[in-house]
């Protein structure tokens, strides 16, 4: 990449998909957290008076770094293919799936982890049970947010192709 040839990349599109995806991310990992902490009820057989609450925050926390730490990855070799090639990839879909697939991951085991060690427990199977759900949630909403980090890409771009305005560049 030469930094004199690059591309003009406006950072609006991606600031308001992390908008919206940082949020969404904190609150799917919330309902998780709660959803987990009824597995842990069911599997130790006992009732925690704030087992759900603790689980819902450390869903929520898990869920927020998870979602801005794939988010920074996703803008980052967005605008790193935009300022090489010029256009948008739809390999990002692919890229967001496997990186959602990740971040989910580490979220969940935050959140597992975290309510084993705050309640002095562990539980296997519902360790196990939990993390199935996460790879599986993690490629689809992973996928998704790909698709519109591309279309954020596109709306990104800057030149005549995306915004209909005459854009020389020094090609």
């Amino acid at each position: 990449m030469r930094p004199s040839r690059s591309r003009p990349v406006r950072s609006g599109p991606f600031l308001l998909l992390a908008i919206f995806l940082c949020p969404g991310a904190a609150g799917l990992m919330g309902w998780a957290g709660g959803a987990a902490a009824a597995l842990y009820q069911l599997y130790w057989g006992a009732t925690a008076g704030n087992l759900r609450w603790k689980g819902m925050l450390l869903g929520l926390g898990g869920g927020l770094v998870a979602g801005l730490a794939w988010w920074a990855l996703m803008t980052t070799v967005a605008i790193r293919g935009l300022r090489q090639r010029g256009e948008a990839s739809p390999r990002l879909v692919a890229w967001g799936a496997f990186a959602g697939h990740a971040a989910v991951l580490v979220a969940t085991a935050i959140l597992l982890g975290g309510m084993m060690i705050l309640n002095g427990r562990w539980s296997g199977p519902a360790a196990l049970t939990g993390l199935v759900f996460a790879a599986v949630a993690g490629l689809a909403f992973g996928a998704v947010g790909g698709l519109l980090t591309w279309g954020a890409a596109v709306l990104a771009r800057g030149d005549e192709q995306a915004n209909g305005a005459v854009v020389s560049h020094p090609d």
